[in-house]
């Protein structure tokens, strides 16, 4: 890249925060996080879900999705991934493993409409509309070799490894594709705000 993009104060803020919860294991920080995100992540999980998932499931699903920001803050890498972003794919990946306990196919994209956004958070729904429409382009405007890749590692939930015997490849190809994946979606997503 010729000239590198500066985070949002928005996404430094959610960064710092969830290195404060990885390295000191702060409460406050962490409490932080929860009241912004755990509302985002129901409506989230509400505009993805359908009619497949219910108040209780959306509910369980929310609680667990933070539990796991708490456990895994100690993996997450801002160089990587905006906070958001990295919080978004622990709940979308939770998400799919209920699913697959109740044994329901995953779809490959997210809707291009919001049929159960909550009508008393209108900015909520209109910044994960918003979010879903330019993930959904930019996910097109990967090469296809990259998007391949990513949609195993992320969407099946295969390791590097897994998806590198399956493809036939060697395993630097696939995290290489990945992190040029990872990158680009960074890139083309970095002006949306949460």
């Amino acid at each position: 890249m010729s000239e590198e993009l500066s985070p949002s104060p928005g996404h430094e803020k959610w960064s710092a925060l969830l290195e404060q919860v990885a390295l000191h294991r702060d409460k406050r920080a962490f409490a932080e996080l929860f009241e912004h995100f755990a509302p985002l992540l129901k409506a989230y999980l509400f505009s993805i879900g359908g009619r497949s998932l219910n108040d209780a499931s959306v509910e369980e699903l929310v609680q667990e999705a933070m539990l796991s920001v708490w456990r895994k803050a100690p993996l997450y890498d801002r160089k990587k991934a905006a906070a958001s972003t990295w919080i978004y794919t622990l709940t979308r990946n939770l998400r799919i493993d209920w699913l697959r306990r109740q044994n329901r196919q995953e779809a490959e994209e997210l809707p291009d409409e919001w049929e159960d956004a909550d009508e008393h958070e209108p900015v909520v729904s209109l910044h994960l509309h918003k979010l879903n429409h330019e993930l959904n382009h930019s996910l097109k405007q990967l090469p296809i070799d990259q998007k391949e890749v990513l949609m195993k590692v992320y969407m099946e939930d295969k390791s590097h490894q897994d998806v590198a015997m399956e493809l036939n490849l060697p395993l630097g190809t696939v995290k290489s594709r990945v992190r040029l994946a990872l990158q680009k979606l960074k890139v083309n997503l970095s002006h949306v705000e949460l």
